[in-house]
């Protein structure tokens, strides 16, 4: 059975695991709605400059690059979605 002291712990170890695997989740998500939204910029507009790549993957928030995977098939040319990109930056 173990003392309190050892349940306590063990019950601290196990709720960090589950935080743990939580924050893995959704960074998984960021990063896949990142890559998602880099490949259809991509496919419509053609390769990206790099440093376009690297602010998509600095938005850390889910729902603005699915906001911005919506936006893409709407804008006409690729500094429109630069603009895009840049203010959800820095949102």
């Amino acid at each position: 059975m173990g003392t309190i002291a050892e349940m306590l712990e063990r019950r601290g170890r196990d709720r960090g695991v589950i935080i743990g695997e939580q924050q893995g989740i959704q960074q998984g998500r960021i990063e896949n709605a990142q890559e998602m939204v880099i490949e259809f910029a991509g496919d419509r507009y053609g390769t990206l400059p790099l440093s376009l790549e690297r602010e998509i993957r600095s938005i850390q928030s889910v729902s603005a690059l699915k906001n911005l995977g919506r936006q893409i098939m709407k804008l006409d040319n690729i500094e429109e979605f630069a603009g895009l990109v840049r203010r959800a930056t820095t949102e």
